[in-house]
């Protein structure tokens, strides 16, 4: 069977539109834009969390160690969900700027 195609067209290609103007290419990278400053929140939260996690567990790791209690990770544990609850204010503070 013969199929039927438009002059200058080429079969299994899609057919390129017209209304690909600067204009719409000016708007598709103001919405990247968008999403990247999205990307930067997200990442700003992410280290804050990490960095206060690692804070509190190693501080909760050294108390430990300095009490001589018998299990010391216990106390980094405590530590890592204290430096977790910590960093929220820390990390709304950092966005208010």
């Amino acid at each position: 069977m013969a199929e039927n195609h438009a002059p200058g067209e080429v079969p299994g290609r899609p057919v390129i539109s017209t209304q690909n103007t600067p204009g719409r290419a000016e708007e598709g990278s103001q919405q990247r834009a968008e999403g990247g400053r999205g990307l930067r929140v997200v990442s700003l939260i992410i280290a804050t969390v990490s960095a206060c996690a690692l804070v509190g567990g190693g501080i909760g790791m050294l108390v430990g160690v300095a009490l001589g209690v018998f299990n010391p990770s216990a106390l980094g544990i405590i530590g890592v969900v204290v430096g977790t609850c910590a960093s929220v204010p820390l990390t709304r503070a950092a966005l208010k700027r």
